[in-house]
């Protein structure tokens, strides 16, 4: 039996919610997910995810507001720019612990996927499902998230150099989110005594969509850019 922890700290690192439904839902699709964005950000779970103040007040109620240490996701404001390090910094660790390599590993060990990569992927398994229902095959989709093919298809838009055109919600959804977390937030920020991100800048225009040519030349370069891993 281990003894009583003297100082707990909690730690949450956070985006606006604008950004991390993004990256929520990019991921989602990168799984396989075929949920349209609307009916993604109307689910309770998402909901709850994106509540970050009922989340944490969770926390605080049982350990104290003390215990509680929430940070912006921002490079700039981590300990020598760097997240790892920054945890450690919170934690009372000794920074020369921290490894060269393994820092390089963390930062590079996920690729998030740029705005087309994302938008193919999700025009793709949205296609799947459609194609499925057509067949009378609705229970299959669990299975297509795992066969080979679609693997291969993330694994090649994972190796091609991705644009700095970020994948984003558009404007509507943006908007909707921010009003549906402004009063939590503003709750957040007086409780727990931090200045939250703002809002990301939405592009104008159906940020969204691609172009036939668009999606053409991206086919193109997911075949002649891309080495392909070896299926058996």
């Amino acid at each position: 039996i281990l003894p009583p922890l003297d100082d707990i700290k909690i730690v949450m690192y956070v985006r606006h919610q604008v950004d991390f439904a993004a990256v929520i839902f990019s991921e989602l699709v990168r799984m396989g997910s075929a949920a349209s964005r609307d009916t993604f950000l109307a689910g309770k779970r998402s909901r709850d995810l994106l509540n970050y103040y009922g989340g944490l007040s969770i926390w605080a109620d049982r350990f104290g507001d003390d215990a509680i240490v929430v940070r912006p996701f921002e490079r700039d404001q981590f300990v020598n720019r760097d997240v790892t390090t920054d945890f450690f910094d919170i934690a009372g660790i000794d920074h020369g612990l921290i490894e060269d390599d393994s820092v390089a590993h963390v930062r590079n060990s996920r690729k998030t996927l740029d705005r087309n990569a994302t938008t193919l992927l999700e025009m793709f398994n949205l296609a799947v499902e459609a194609e499925l229902l057509r067949r009378g095959k609705k229970a299959k989709m669990k299975d297509f998230k795992v066969v080979r093919h679609r693997r291969l298809i993330v694994d090649a838009l994972e190796q091609m150099p991705a644009s700095s055109d970020r994948f984003t919600l558009n404007k509507a959804q943006a908007k909707k989110v921010i009003n549906e977390v402004k009063e939590g937030n503003k709750l957040l920020e007086k409780r727990f005594k931090v200045k939250l991100p703002p809002p990301p800048e939405i592009p104008t225009g159906k940020a969204s969509q691609l172009s036939g040519e668009e999606l053409m030349q991206y086919c193109a370069a997911l075949w002649t850019e891309t080495d392909f891993p070896h299926v058996k």
